[in-house]
């Protein structure tokens, strides 16, 4: 049997709905995409077209996002200016996160690829900026690796033509220089 949908007003049934288990049934029922319809309550920030708002499901309290106003799939849509803001509210929460809640840490977590990426909400991009003061909040499980880490990069290294032509695409597709 599913669960009864609580109204938006209720802050105590959605403050903890990751933990309690109720945050996917929350999302899944909006039927649009949140970070597009972003409330106005919820932003503390807006330039260049990027907003700074709260994470209204947060890992950890206080926890902040950079958002495109407009819908993009992948950081490398961004300008140039949206990057340096996007740095600039990087720069804001992490000295937020340490005055409001005595956080000294910070990860800085971009987000994009959709569902393939463990997105759960949307295939909108945004930059999570997540305070952490413990490292319990999160928990890598890391592999056993096929390659030293200096066979990775001697294997990276013989790539040079393919470097240079990606630096290249690169180049005249973000930057408009031919080289």
């Amino acid at each position: 049997m599913a669960k009864k949908i609580v109204s938006n007003g209720d802050q105590q049934y959605k403050k903890n709905a990751r933990v309690d288990g109720h945050y996917e049934q929350i999302w899944q029922n909006t039927g649009k995409c949140v970070f597009c319809d972003l409330k106005k309550k919820y932003i503390l920030l807006e330039e260049n077209e990027i907003v700074l708002t709260i994470n209204l499901y947060p890992y950890i309290d206080g926890q902040l996002m950079a958002i495109p106003r407009k819908h993009l799939y992948s950081p490398k849509e961004l300008t140039s200016a949206q990057w340096e803001t996007v740095r600039k509210f990087g720069y804001l929460a992490k000295k937020l996160f340490k005055e409001v809640h005595g956080y000294k840490g910070m990860w800085t977590l971009i987000r994009e690829g959709g569902t393939a990426a463990q997105m759960t909400v949307t295939d909108h991009l945004h930059i999570q900026f997540i305070p952490f003061d413990q490292p319990d909040l999160c928990e890598w499980h890391y592999r056993k690796l096929k390659f030293t880490p200096e066979e990775s990069v001697a294997s990276y290294k013989k790539q040079v033509a393919s470097i240079k032509r990606l630096l290249k695409r690169y180049a005249k597709k973000y930057q408009g220089e031919n080289f």
